[in-house]
């Protein structure tokens, strides 16, 4: 036959075969064969099983340990930093709460913060419902601080102990002021008079 015939009738062998065709497809196509060795031959290659080689079911069973191991190895990834990402919330909140806690509202010191400089090494905090004066200093400006404090009340820095520094004048007027650091960058004094 025309090679456009055997074109066509190669085309729907496979429907042929699985038996989708129409009658009158099927009628053609045996027609065909009855006369077309070429294309009976391709009729009888297509209706052989498909020959899969054993060595793929092989390194297929092969692979399958390998896929279980890498799925519990991306669990295991994932669980792990799940773990370090929760660990890493609550150590931070364990460290930065007491702070804020002690401190009460964190938005007077954090703005009162952003205005040290170079220039103004220490800044007061404006904290509502305090008796006594509460300024912020990062934690090497301890100089300029006990300066003002002396210039500001006519005093004189007496001692120093642990983290309280003790001022006095000559009317026996004295200042107690602890200090404590926030947020492990700045540090707090507040000062309270005492007499």
């Amino acid at each position: 036959m025309n090679e456009l015939n055997c074109t066509i009738i190669k085309d729907i062998l496979p429907l042929y075969i699985d038996g989708v065709v129409s009658d009158e497809s099927k009628a053609l196509i045996e027609e065909h064969l009855s006369h077309c060795n070429n294309c009976k031959k391709e009729l009888e290659l297509l209706k052989q099983p498909a020959i899969i080689p054993d060595n793929i079911n092989a390194k297929l069973d092969e692979a399958q340990p390998l896929y279980v191991f890498k799925k519990r190895m991306k669990r295991k990834k994932r669980l792990t930093v799940a773990v370090l990402l929760v660990m890493f919330l609550i150590t931070t909140v364990a460290l930065i709460a007491p702070t804020f806690i002690k401190r009460g509202n964190p938005i007077p010191y954090i703005s009162s913060a952003v205005k040290i400089s170079k220039d103004t090494p220490f800044t007061l905090v404006n904290v509502k419902h305090s008796n006594y004066n509460i300024y912020l200093t990062k934690k090497s400006n301890c100089e300029e601080m006990i300066k003002h404090i002396e210039n500001t009340w006519d005093m004189q820095l007496v001692e120093q102990v642990n983290g309280y520094y003790f001022f006095s004048n000559d009317e026996q007027v004295h200042l107690l002021v602890p200090t404590e650091r926030y947020l492990g960058i700045y540090t707090v004094w507040e000062v309270l008079s005492i007499n």
